[in-house]
């Protein structure tokens, strides 16, 4: 189970049991790819700051296959 916090965050996300080489994609709510980044550890620390204040679906991919799939609110 992939644990992400805080949520809502404002400028870094943490998840935690993310499978190595994980994909971990972000979605803004008009379902464009906006981040895209490979897990390293089975603890990311994932900045924002370049995102926008909104809503964003969380992807976490392992060879094709979502393993797990999140709502995130920036602020």
């Amino acid at each position: 189970n992939i644990i992400m916090y805080p949520n809502p965050t404002e400028n870094v996300l943490y998840m935690l049991n993310v499978p190595k080489n994980a994909s971990v994609e972000f979605y803004a709510q008009d379902g464009l790819l906006v981040k895209s980044e490979k897990s390293k550890s089975g603890l990311s620390k994932l900045s924002l700051a370049e995102l926008p204040t909104g809503v964003y679906l969380v992807r976490v991919k392992v060879e094709g296959d979502y393993v797990s799939v999140n709502k995130i609110v920036k602020y």
